[in-house]
């Protein structure tokens, strides 16, 4: 009955493994169970220890951390479960020598070098079956440790890409305010259209980077320049504060404003299904006052209204989650 137990412990130790992983790193979509809860209690204490710390540079290795814990994490279950397997069909598992079955320390050590494809050669299975099981062992080690570097290789390219995008939003202002009155100083707003129409499809991109590799979440630039949160947070206020009368005189721009607007939309309703929630309280204006005759023309409607501050809730909670506070938006 032991035996029986332990087998079906393994086998399901086993699917579970291959079910987080693929769930994270072959479906485009939201992590898996285990992944999802181990990469976010390791972000969350990162954001506790650096009230200590307070270096964002030790924030920026978090990312990079978590993929490395949870590769290992996904190695160590599988090593665990397949260990499992072998010790509920004892004796699976015989020294090479001797023929003597091998003890439990021994069917661990069997079936890690097994899963990594060393093949030592001082334990060997038993005849029939779990000959069989060794080379299912040996491909599933080499397939899952394969993907699971194959998996980390765009997760690190997608976190250049937000850098990327960050820094071009940096092009034309370090904080909201200057972006905001970049703006106003070209005559009827020309050329505004252009960048936001550039940015969109980045945005888009991030978004669907976002909802592709989850771990994306975590990756954190220490650098205010390349902070994707900050930037986009800044970029948002910057583009209410464009006033009507510009949209008159360059009907192109209205165009560009909602495709850009809308881009940064989906970032957040990505990003809203598994990594941020709303703030309790709506973040203050950082604008000068003299920038902020644009926000007039989005409130008309209570709707309109409600749906502006969950917009810069959602924002604020991104720059919280991040590392950030909502004021550095207005810091260069």
């Amino acid at each position: 009955m032991a035996d029986l137990i332990c087998l079906a412990t393994g086998v399901l130790l086993v699917l579970l493994v291959w079910f987080d992983f693929i769930s994270t790193a072959l479906t485009a979509s939201e992590s898996g169970p285990l992944s999802r809860r181990v990469a976010f209690a390791t972000w969350r204490l990162a954001l506790t220890l650096n009230k200590l710390v307070k270096s964002h540079r030790f924030l920026g290795a978090v990312g990079p951390l978590i993929i490395m814990v949870l590769i290992n994490m996904w190695v160590f279950a599988a090593w665990l479960g397949w260990s499992l397997i072998y010790l509920g069909g004892e004796p699976s598992v015989l020294n090479s020598i001797t023929k003597v079955p091998a003890d439990t320390s021994s069917v661990s050590y069997f079936v890690g070098f097994t899963l990594t494809t060393l093949g030592t050669g001082d334990y060997v299975p038993a005849d029939g079956f779990w000959q069989m099981m060794t080379v299912v062992t040996a491909f599933n080690g080499l397939a899952l440790i394969t993907l699971s570097i194959t998996y980390a290789i765009p997760v690190v390219q997608a976190a250049a890409v937000k850098r990327t995008v960050a820094r071009e939003i940096s092009v034309m202002g370090e904080t909201v305010d200057e972006i905001a009155a970049h703006w106003a100083r070209h005559r009827q707003y020309q050329g505004v259209e252009t960048y936001l129409a550039t940015l969109t499809p980045q945005i888009l991109d991030i978004a669907q980077k976002h909802l592709a590799y989850p771990i994306l979440h975590y990756y954190h630039s220490p650098e205010l320049q390349t902070a994707l949160p900050l930037k986009l947070a800044a970029l948002d206020e910057a583009i209410r504060a464009i006033p009507a009368e510009a949209y008159v005189q360059n009907p192109s721009l209205r165009i560009a404003e909602h495709n850009c607007s809308k881009a940064i939309e989906v970032f957040l309703s990505t990003l809203n299904k598994a990594f941020i929630h709303p703030t309790d309280e709506e973040p203050p204006q950082l604008l000068a006052p003299d920038l902020t005759k644009g926000t007039a023309r989005v409130v008309g409607t209570q709707r309109a209204t409600e749906s502006l501050a969950k917009r810069r809730k959602l924002l604020r909670a991104l720059v919280l989650q991040d590392g950030w506070t909502w004021d550095q938006i207005a810091k260069g």
